[in-house]
């Protein structure tokens, strides 16, 4: 096992490429003798060693969120696994990212994302890849003012102060949900600017999977066919979702026959996970798309998606810097 692995990172050293070694993940239940045990804990402790000692090798030890340390067989947190006590559930695969985060984010830098300036907005001239998210002068990226939209449904209230040129808009279902919006200057960090703070309570029960879209449009007219275009903002999930399947940035083109998607954070229904009850912050961008002659409209939303059976369901997130962009011909 040693030699094999010994193999493998090093033939990878050798092209260029620096190597993350994950240890093997621990089970649950009674499948692995203590012999097999043992020499699993003596193969993460030879890796873990080796990189520590060797420059250009990284370990990256998940572990030490994932273990549970009463277990006299060194077994997961029963919330880190599925029923099968060995894949990752949603909140173990959430631990395994927050450790590569925590690592890789010593070697790399944190991708470009600053500001938008009041002037950042498209411009076919002087600005091509100027935001798309604006009403001539005025740039909406920047999540500032309070004229914004609140569109009310059935079961659904929504209130409070939100930022110009964005909807506060919810998909159907039973469930009784309460939003509230709010705005809050810049004091985590980020560049001065506008805070847009959205609240979602939900005390009566409903369906598996409801929508809430925080709205905005593009400027259709100023995205050409065959022009690639995306959607970037950055979140702090600032109060842990509870029962809430998906936070998405979901770009959205509207086709008569079909519409083209492109979403980062995208929820898959079948596996019926929810996300993880944990506060983070982050910057959410989707794939580019390219417009298609048949588009008739361009949409972006940043959804809460919850599952909301239970009756109970809630979370709140802070927003900020959110825009639709071309991506510039150069690095097409």
């Amino acid at each position: 096992m040693r030699d094999t692995w010994l193999k493998i990172v090093t033939s990878l050293k050798e092209r260029g490429i620096i190597p993350i070694t994950m240890p093997c993940p621990p089970r649950g239940g009674a499948v692995l003798t203590t012999a097999q045990i043992l020499i699993q804990q003596r193969l993460t402790n030879y890796q873990r060693e080796f990189c520590r000692r060797n420059k250009g090798f990284l370990f990256c030890d998940y572990l030490k969120y994932f273990i549970d340390q009463a277990s006299a067989t060194g077994a997961p947190i029963s919330t880190m696994v599925k029923a099968d006590n060995l894949h990752p559930s949603a909140t173990g695969a959430y631990y395994m990212g927050k450790a590569m985060t925590d690592l890789m984010s010593l070697y790399l830098p944190d991708p470009a994302n600053s500001f938008y300036s009041a002037m950042d907005y498209y411009d076919a001239t002087d600005n091509p890849t100027g935001t798309l998210l604006h009403s001539g002068a005025t740039n909406y990226s920047t999540m500032a003012g309070t004229t914004g939209t609140h569109t009310a449904s059935t079961n659904f209230t929504t209130s409070g102060n939100l930022a110009a040129g964005w909807t506060s808009i919810k998909s159907g279902g039973t469930a009784t949900w309460a939003t509230t919006c709010s705005k809050e200057a810049r004091t985590d960090g980020w560049a001065t600017g506008a805070l847009q703070v959205v609240a979602h309570s939900i005390t009566v029960a409903g369906s598996a999977d409801e929508i809430h879209n925080l709205r905005a449009t593009p400027v259709f007219s100023e995205i050409n066919v065959n022009d690639w275009y995306y959607a970037e903002c950055k979140i702090d999930v600032t109060a842990a979702p509870v029962n809430i399947n998906a936070l998405e940035l979901y770009l959205l083109e509207t086709r008569p026959s079909n519409s083209q998607t492109a979403i980062d954070q995208n929820y898959n229904a079948a596996t019926s996970l929810l996300i993880p009850n944990v506060t983070w912050s982050g910057t959410l961008r989707t794939p580019p798309i390219k417009r298609t002659a048949s588009a008739t409209a361009v949409q972006v939303n940043l959804r809460t998606r919850a599952n909301t059976l239970s009756g109970t369901a809630s979370v709140t997130y802070k927003v900020t810097d959110f825009v639709v962009r071309k991506v510039d011909s150069d690095f097409i």
